[in-house]
């Protein structure tokens, strides 16, 4: 654990909704069956205690205080993500700009309002995707590694390993995040495709980036490395 966190984690003071209809049209006779609507979203009250900007944050729960960060953009863009014991993201909400409805929660049902016992503004370091481009390196839990590549324009291709990981990265409203649309290969325990947010964040190093899906799939993340 990065010893920066597990300080926080140690002296902190106990401190996303959309609805799809999905219509499918039979032949024959010129009657259409209507499938039923997939359940929507969760979405969870967020209450943070200051603007725009980049922060460190804890949430009380209990017998235990769990960190994290939380990115808010001037358009209104917001994103909360919470780690765990291993610091990889166990809780992650997303608030588009203009949404009033709530954060959107990734792969799992918030149960009550979060509030923030304690929120320290952090001042990230401004990178561009051409100062990024290069190898990343990452392993999965089942310890298979997936090499890829990241250009200068944000495309991402896989280039060794039995996991392929490719995609896209592409600028962002929220402070040290850029948008990822994610497509897998043959990568245990990873969905075929998600979406969700590169973050830069200086506290796990030697890791340059932290790839977090912020959809409706299992809340994953994945440290990519460089060469």
């Amino acid at each position: 654990m990065n010893p920066a966190l597990r300080v926080a984690r140690r002296t902190w003071l106990p401190v996303a909704t959309s609805l799809a209809l999905a219509l499918t049209a039979c032949g024959g006779g010129g009657d259409d069956d209507t499938a039923p609507p997939p359940s929507p979203r969760p979405t969870v009250t967020i209450t943070p205690t200051a603007g725009a900007g980049a922060y460190r944050v804890a949430v009380d729960r209990g017998e235990r205080v769990q960190v994290g960060t939380y990115l808010q953009a001037s358009d209104g863009q917001g994103l909360v993500v919470l780690v765990g014991e291993d610091d990889k993201a166990q809780a992650v909400y997303r608030h588009s700009a203009g949404n009033t409805a709530g954060w959107l929660a990734a792969g799992h049902s918030p149960t009550a309002p979060i509030t923030f016992a304690n929120q320290t503004a952090w001042t990230p370091e401004a990178t561009s995707l051409s100062q990024l481009a290069g190898v990343y390196r990452t392993l999965l839990a089942n310890q298979d590694e997936a090499v890829l590549r990241l250009d200068a324009s944000g495309t991402l291709s896989a280039t060794g390993g039995d996991c392929q990981l490719s995609g896209r990265l592409s600028a962002s409203t929220l402070p040290q995040a850029f948008e990822a649309e994610i497509r897998t290969q043959g990568c245990s325990g990873l969905p075929s495709q998600f979406t969700g947010v590169a973050l830069i964040d200086a506290d796990y190093a030697p890791a340059q980036l932290r790839l977090i899906n912020t959809d409706a799939n299992a809340v994953l993340e994945l440290w990519l490395q460089g060469e």
